[in-house]
């Protein structure tokens, strides 16, 4: 039995996708089928079967048709964008795709068709996201890339400046860890609207990822237009973000590059900006800086050391020094504060140079994790040979705010089986005064199994009197900023006596950090202050040292402590070298 043509369309449309539009044609350019797709882009209620497949496009359009259907030398991908006739008559703007196709022993004609404008849109569309951030709607790396090449050319037919400026929101990790991402989210949002604030419509802002965001900066007649406009923003992240409740405050480091002055070349102002950025955040964050051949050299150090640091701990480059404290009833060394160290290829690098960049590159919790394995265990092997030595580690407030300290410490005490007595952990002001329940807990936790805590810096945060009594410490370290004034500044003299007698009061121990000379150490001793450590006393000490410290100055026992202070040479601190 013959095959009907009417069957022939049904054969043919089930070999296409429901979602796109289909009309068959035979040779002589007559439709025979189509699907509900292409009767919904030209009406619904039309009936298109038995028409001019012509018909339904304008008038100017035929001949294009004509070639579609009688000239395809077996051409399958030809494209034609054409404008087709709605039966409201209007018109439709439609792409055309034509394939041959032999059924039967006959040859059809099958055209798809989009609707262009439909197609222009998700096209569109698909482009945006390419090229935009999703979190925050702003231009993302790679269309930021292709408009500095579009601006510098500008800048050169305008013989105007164009600047390139990278931003980088200080401190941003640390909102993270202690508030959680979807308020870094939120935050992220929120500094984007004030970039935007800061600019012209004619300047670009671009988010290039995490919390690196950049500008660029058209049409600027002098270099101060640049200044100002890195200065406004600057401005504009230093007032605070509230944000659910939560007062957040920021700043932004910046590294500017500027055409023509320092290149025209996309990628060298994308370099020179970066490194600009790295010297702001070597200069203190919150500031910007221009680059400079003197800035590059500086920041490439800074980039080393962060690649450096990267490596130091599986490299072990860190060790451990440790800084004795004399307790001034007994004269003995009762106590150290062990401090890291980290020895490189070009010596030895202060903690204060590369503590920050730990912080900020994320490696402070890997060196933190060593630091009180390490101490601990030191801490263990004195004690074994009859030396018990209470040793003190720093901890940070994103430690306790982001992991588990007492697991942690427990585990490390367990490791080594030191006696927990022997462990004092030095936590700051600040992780006290926010009263965090889960921070509370686990140090009342640890103290209950020994473990003794210190407030590290005491007189320089923002201690409450009434909650002070309430907080879970042992010890107050007075912070040396106090300590190096006292007997020629009345005022740090008056301070610090009121913090040692405010530790007498409420039962903690008072140590004061950074004594340098006679006169600090007699002056502490009036006034009652419990233990003393500082460079009068002995700089940090390799373990080896340490020990032989200890030694020395328990062979000098005999002398009493009114007769070591008089005669600092008796004290062994000869052994700095």
């Amino acid at each position: 039995m013959a095959i009907s043509q009417e069957e022939k369309s049904k054969e043919i449309l089930t070999q296409f996708k429901n979602d796109e539009a289909i009309i068959i044609n035979d040779r002589t350019g007559k439709i025979l089928g189509s699907n509900s797709t292409a009767r919904d882009l030209f009406g619904n209620s039309r009936l298109l079967e038995g028409l001019e497949f012509r018909s339904l496009f304008a008038d100017q359009y035929h001949s294009v048709i004509g070639d579609v259907l009688e000239d395809r030398d077996g051409k399958t991908d030809d494209r034609h964008n054409v404008l087709g006739i709605h039966e409201n008559g209007s018109f439709v703007p439609v792409e055309i795709i034509a394939h041959d196709i032999e059924v039967g022993g006959q040859e059809h004609t099958v055209v798809v068709l989009h609707d262009s404008v439909a197609t222009r849109n998700h096209a569109e569309a698909m482009r945006h996201i390419a090229q935009h951030d999703a979190l925050t709607g702003l231009p993302n790396r790679n269309y930021f890339k292709e408009k500095i090449i579009e601006e510098i050319r500008g800048s050169e037919k305008t013989e105007t400046l164009m600047s390139v400026m990278f931003l980088d929101l200080d401190k941003f990790k640390d909102v993270n860890d202690t508030m959680g991402h979807a308020v870094g989210d939120a935050l992220l949002q929120a500094v984007s609207g004030r970039l935007k604030n800061c600019v012209r419509k004619s300047d670009t802002v671009a988010r290039l990822g995490g919390d690196e965001f950049a500008v660029i900066q058209v049409g600027v007649k002098h270099i101060d237009g640049v200044k100002i406009l890195a200065n406004r923003i600057i401005e504009s992240l230093a007032r605070p973000f509230v944000i659910e409740d939560n007062e957040i405050h920021t700043s932004g480091s910046i590294g500017v590059s500027v055409c023509p002055f320092d290149s025209n070349d996309p990628d060298e102002m994308l370099r020179n900006a970066d490194m600009a950025m790295y010297s702001a955040k070597a200069e203190g964050r919150n500031n910007f800086q221009l680059y400079s051949a003197e800035l590059d050299h500086q920041a490439r150090l800074r980039k080393s050391m962060e690649d450096s640091l990267r490596q130091a701990l599986s490299e072990e480059q860190f060790s451990l020094n440790f800084q004795p404290r004399l307790d001034l009833a007994s004269g003995k060394v009762v106590g150290a504060e062990a401090l890291i160290r980290w020895k490189t290829a070009m010596g030895f690098i202060s903690p204060a140079e590369f503590i920050p960049i730990a912080e900020e590159i994320g490696v402070i919790e890997d060196i933190s994790d060593w630091v009180l394995r390490k101490a601990v265990q030191q801490a263990k092997e004195w004690d074994d040979a009859g030396m018990p030595i209470k040793v003190s580690v720093n901890i940070s407030a994103v430690e306790f705010r982001k992991h588990d300290m007492h697991t942690k410490v427990s585990q490390a005490l367990l490791d080594s089986g030191l006696n927990p007595k022997l462990l004092e952990l030095e936590i700051t002001e600040g992780v006290l005064m926010k009263r965090n329940s889960k921070t509370v807990h686990q140090i009342a936790a640890l103290r209950d199994v020994g473990v003794e805590f210190a407030i590290d810096d005491f007189g320089t945060g923002y201690s409450s009197l009434g909650y002070l009594k309430r907080l879970p410490v042992d010890t107050l370290k007075v912070d040396r900023s106090f300590i190096c004034g006292i007997t020629a500044d009345e005022s740090d003299d008056a301070i610090t006596k009121v913090i040692v007698m405010l530790g007498q009061t409420l039962g903690l121990r008072v140590v004061a950090e950074g004594v340098e000379n006679k006169k600090q150490l007699h002056f502490l001793r009036t006034i009652g202050c419990h233990e003393i450590q500082g460079y009068y006393l002995s700089k940090p000490l390799e373990s080896e040292a340490f020990e032989a410290f200890v030694k020395r100055h328990e062979n000098n026992a005999e002398y009493h402590i009114e007769e070591i202070e008089l005669d600092h040479k008796t004290l062994p601190a000869v052994v700095n070298s």
